[in-house]
């Protein structure tokens, strides 16, 4: 054959033609399938992430409400401390107060004495 001579295309040579045109087309075919299901599943995988990401910020906003009800109460331990302060607080004003009390006992006791004793020696025997 000559090299610029165009040679004949046969059937059978047209046959090889399209045969190896469409040799891997099934392959590519599945190859394709699979990307199509590969490409559903990350869809369904990122559905459910998006989901779960939907609940972790549920979960958040929850944790940050409950954060800030416990900065608004007060512990049992810090009560119990405001507490036993405002015990000794009581205890002292109740000792100032007896401290005062008996003071003034003590002086109205002296004043009734004096009353009493001049009393009885203003009156006739």
């Amino acid at each position: 054959m000559r090299k610029g001579a165009k040679r004949e295309v046969t059937n059978s040579d047209l046959a090889k033609m399209i045969k190896q045109g469409f040799d891997g087309v099934d392959d590519r075919f599945n190859e394709t399938a699979k990307k199509a299901d590969v490409n559903s599943r990350f869809d369904a995988i990122e559905q459910r992430f998006e989901v779960v990401d939907k609940r972790f910020e549920g979960i958040d906003h929850r944790l940050n409400a409950i954060e800030h009800r416990l900065d608004l109460t007060v512990t049992r331990s810090e009560m119990e401390r405001r507490f036993d302060a405002v015990d000794r607080r009581f205890d002292s004003v109740d000792h100032q107060l007896h401290e005062i009390k008996e003071t003034i006992l003590a002086d109205h006791e002296k004043r009734i004495l004096t009353i009493e004793a001049a009393i009885l020696l203003k009156r006739p025997a």
